[in-house]
């Protein structure tokens, strides 16, 4: 027999391995998706949701940011990550959610787990101006609130640095409001002839007085607050809340259909290998061609086996081959 035929006589006998030897390949198939399914039964389930907000910046700020050729999309998700991590923030959804078991103990919130939010919290564009606050949980109402709180935040944070213009009209109206009062109240003590009537109209005008004055300091150290607040270098983003994260009823992760097709697959790889393995160790004659690798004489004739089946039961008939 020429080596090119036992080669593809071989190729043959290990292509049909997995066939004659099945048992070999189905017990690894049976074994590894049972157990597949077993892991992903006992693994902790993982929810995820997601909140959607819009950033921006105001008109004139998008103007000039153009005029200086910036790419605006890139500038705008950097600007969002940014804010999103920010410790203080990270912090206050720590206090607010705990996510995190410690968290609830600790009067500080430690290092460590800002560091572990922020690693989990993913910031996914969905267009130039829209953003995803994704996070994933054990919990699913916790899962959805981290992402609420911090929309929250940069909502609330975004609606007081628009409003200290606002804040600076309000502290004016409480001067001038304040002034009057102290005008009015003056003028009530410089009028000494009607006592009787002055002591009641005095008494209220101190009254508003004082609440004028309250009001304006109040308004003073809103604005004080406002001026404290960090700035990021740049025109500040304005966010606004269009979706908030709703509590996740299927869980992420893990996949039981992919644990039991990955098991699945895996025990079908070990079954052909085992029954490629265990056709290429066994020395036995498969037919007549391994015959001239046995036999130090030249192989002349075989005789087949026949069977013929009579009046219901199994005759064997050798025949002669010439």
């Amino acid at each position: 027999m020429s080596k090119a035929r036992h080669a593809r006589r071989q190729v043959t006998y290990m292509l049909e391995a997995p066939l004659r030897r099945y048992w070999l390949v189905v017990a690894p198939i049976v074994i590894l998706g049972i157990v597949a399914g077993a892991v992903a039964h006992m693994l902790p389930s993982r929810y995820r949701a997601s909140a959607l907000i819009r950033a921006d910046w105001e008109a004139s700020d998008t103007a000039r940011l153009e005029g200086r050729g910036i790419d605006l999309a890139e500038r705008r998700r950097q600007a969002v990550v940014q804010r999103v991590t920010e410790r203080k923030l990270l912090e206050d959804v720590l206090r607010q959610a705990s996510p995190y078991p410690v968290a609830a103990e600790a009067d500080a919130v430690p290092y460590a787990q800002v560091e572990r939010l922020r690693a989990e919290l993913l910031v996914r564009p969905m267009s130039s101006t829209a953003f995803v606050i994704e996070f994933t949980h054990a919990v699913p109402a916790t899962a959805a609130r981290v992402p609420n709180l911090v929309a929250q935040a940069l909502d609330s944070g975004s609606a007081s640095s628009a409003s200290r213009a606002q804040l600076e009209v309000r502290v004016a109206e409480a001067r001038l409001l304040l002034r009057e009062k102290t005008e009015a109240l003056a003028l009530l003590d410089a009028d000494s002839g009607r006592r009787e009537a002055s002591a009641a109209a005095r008494a209220k005008a101190v009254a508003e007085h004082d609440q004028a004055q309250r009001a304006y300091q109040a308004r003073l150290e809103e604005q004080q607050a406002a001026i404290r607040e960090p700035r990021s270098r740049g025109p500040m983003l304005r966010f606004e809340r269009v979706r908030e994260a709703a509590v996740p009823e299927l869980p992420e992760s893990p996949s039981r259909l992919l644990f039991v097709l990955m098991g699945l697959l895996g025990g079908l790889a070990i079954g052909v290998l085992a029954a490629v393995v265990a056709e290429q160790r066994d020395a036995s004659v498969r037919g007549p061609e391994d015959l001239a690798d046995v036999l130090p004489v030249p192989l002349l004739a075989t005789l087949p086996l026949v069977r013929v089946r009579r009046s219901g039961k199994s005759r064997v008939r050798i025949g002669k081959a010439s």
